[in-house]
């Protein structure tokens, strides 16, 4: 049986962090945020000059209308994933040219 995510985070000790920034060429397009990272969190901020929101989440993420899947973050807000491989959360948003910074954390 796995730790809970929180006890997880206690329990791991942060050796390196790096990070950067990722915008969605073609809104309606699931794209992943940063490839075949083996880390061991990453935390997802939505770009503070979005003006719409932007859906975080796996393969199957869409921001587009009606069609909503994910977890959408307002400008500046954030969502951290626990995780080995950062390549298995993609991003999407309602508006090109529109994304997040993010944070990977190695232990």
């Amino acid at each position: 049986m796995g730790l809970p995510i929180g006890q997880l985070a206690a329990n791991v000790r942060i050796k390196t962090i790096s990070g950067g920034t990722k915008t969605i060429s073609s809104a309606g397009t699931a794209e992943i945020i940063v490839s075949n990272e083996f880390c061991t969190a990453l935390v997802v901020q939505a770009l503070e000059s979005n003006t719409t929101q932007i859906s975080v989440g796996g393969s199957d993420t869409l921001a587009t209308a009606a069609s909503e899947n994910g977890i959408f973050l307002d400008s500046g807000e954030t969502v951290t994933f626990y995780l080995e491989n950062s390549a298995i959360i993609y991003m999407d948003a309602l508006t090109n040219g529109e994304g997040c910074s993010y944070v990977l954390l190695f232990g």
